[in-house]
Order: structure tokens, then sequence, then C-alpha cells
């Protein structure tokens, strides 16, 4: 009925909270004016269905960019701890030539 209506076929966990929702445990059916009820509901989960598939859709064009951010962090890191260690070297001559440049 709801790809009739709607375009969409309302997955089963869907009906089942809908039916959760709108039905008494003691009620055979819904009341006719209760109608736009489950039209409403039946909108709700179409949004929801396509809320996750955009989502998805998201996550799969921004991969690439956190694979890119991921490679720059680590060549950040490495650069870091390679300009680290030429700093220590290059304070560590300079602290041998102060004795001379004292005497000089």
């Amino acid at each position: 009925c709801s790809k009739e209506h709607f375009g969409f076929k309302l997955p089963i966990s869907n009906i089942d909270r809908i039916c959760r929702q709108l039905f008494s445990k003691d009620c055979n059916g819904l009341e006719p004016g209760k109608w736009h009820l489950v039209r409403t509901a039946i909108g709700i989960a179409r949004e929801e269905v396509r809320g996750g598939t955009k989502r998805a859709e998201r996550l799969e064009r921004e991969r690439p960019e956190r694979e890119a951010a991921a490679a720059r962090q680590r060549l950040f890191q490495e650069k870091r701890v390679a300009l680290g260690r030429m700093g220590a070297d290059l304070l560590a001559e300079l602290q041998s030539l102060e004795p001379r440049v004292m005497t000089a």
C-alpha cells in the first residue's frame, strides 16, 4: 500500500513500530479520523530511509578526504620527528662550539 501511495516500500521494522504506536492491543483497526497519523508515520519512515541513504552517500564522498587528512597527519608527524632530531643535533653541535667561542 505504501508503495502505491508513497512510492516507497515500508520496511518491516517500521511497520511494527507504526502498529505499536497507532493501534492499541485490543483494537482491530484505526478510526476513520486517524488516517492522517498513518500517512504521517509512513512519511517519517520514508525520510528515515532517505536520510540513511544520504548519510551513506555522504560518508562515501568524504572517505577520500578523511584518508588524505590522515596521510597529511602522518607526514606532519614524520617531519616533526625528523626536524626535532635535526634541531637536537644542531643544538648539540652549537654547545660543542661554545667553549671555542668563549676562548676566542
